[in-house]
């Protein structure tokens, strides 16, 4: 319930605000599925669940999601890929936390929950970022 919804409009959201694209090309934030021969750094949407609220999911829901950050250390060697991603998760969170959204028959205000990085268990040489956010859906 309002999942395609809000994934349609947090994207479009990642792609325009300059603080993530200041460190992530536009062209590199993607839904759930990732081209086999994509660029380093990138961002992709992941981990939707929605819980409707009320009798019969009248009143809205919550639905919860990740906004992953994946980083490598710019060939140059300015920045570690652990800081690169420390950087582009917090433009994620800023992006998105305290976001109205007006979805088609209902409003969504979104919270950034929680931000972390660790070390790509897939990539020896990359760092992982999740952002954790929970969208209030309530029915117009």
């Amino acid at each position: 319930m309002y999942i395609r919804e809000l994934r349609r409009a947090v994207l479009p959201r990642l792609k325009s605000d300059s603080r993530v694209t200041d460190l992530v090309s536009p062209a590199q934030i993607y839904p759930s599925t990732v081209p086999a021969n994509h660029s380093w750094p990138f961002i992709r949407w992941d981990a939707p669940i929605s819980s409707p609220r009320g009798h019969s999911c009248t009143a809205g829901a919550d639905i919860t999601f990740y906004v992953h950050a994946f980083a490598k250390s710019p060939a140059d060697g300015s920045e570690t890929a652990e800081s690169l991603c420390e950087r582009i998760t917090n433009a994620m969170g800023k992006a998105l936390n305290g976001w109205p959204v007006a979805l088609d028959g209902a409003t969504a205000k979104l919270r950034v929950r929680s931000v972390r990085t660790m070390m790509d268990g897939d990539e020896a040489d990359a760092w992982h970022g999740m952002v954790d956010v929970i969208a209030k859906v309530t029915r117009t």
